[in-house]
């Protein structure tokens, strides 16, 4: 039995400061600002811890073991110039260059991001700040433009992380 740890399973505790729907995310030098206008949900922070079991005399108990991060999922909504989008795939192709083992001269600053998650309450204002360390993309979005209907594309971005702190 895994043990989960996330801010959404604690949210309804806090009162009506944080809402679930209502974010500002930041990440790292040289990306575009992704204002809450943009944001149409965002998950927040998991840690899943796996259980040992552990066989004593005639009991089985279980200990905590290997803990493990979800990764973030950001959907977005941005018009069809795609600024953030934009962003994200040069980050990712940065990412891809690096596994490959190509040197593009890109500093490790420019890979592994620090990324803050900003929780508004229903006034705009900061109830939760979620802080994750080593931010890489996990995978890029597919989106399909056409011709036909809005000029506003949604799509999601999932990133990884290695760590995190959250701050109120």
């Amino acid at each position: 039995m895994a043990f989960e740890y996330s801010m959404d399973r604690i949210a309804g505790k806090v009162g009506e400061r944080a809402r679930l729907y209502n974010f500002k995310v930041i990440i790292g030098q040289g990306f575009p600002d992704i204002s809450q206008k943009l944001i149409v949900s965002c998950s927040t922070p998991k840690l899943t811890i796996e259980g040992i079991p552990i066989a004593w005399t005639s009991t089985s108990y279980e200990i905590n073991g290997k803990g493990t991060f979800d990764p973030i999922t950001l959907t977005i909504q941005e018009n069809i110039k795609g600024e953030v989008l934009k962003g994200f795939y040069d980050w990712n192709n940065k990412c891809i260059n690096l596994e490959n083992k190509e040197f593009t001269g890109v500093r490790y600053e420019e890979l592994v991001k620090t990324m803050e998650i900003h929780q508004l309450d229903a006034s705009g204002n900061e109830a939760f700040r979620y802080v994750m360390y080593d931010c890489i993309p996990e995978g890029m979005p597919t989106i399909t433009y056409s011709y036909e209907g809005s000029a506003v594309v949604q799509y999601d971005m999932t990133i990884k992380y290695l760590s995190y702190e959250v701050f109120n």
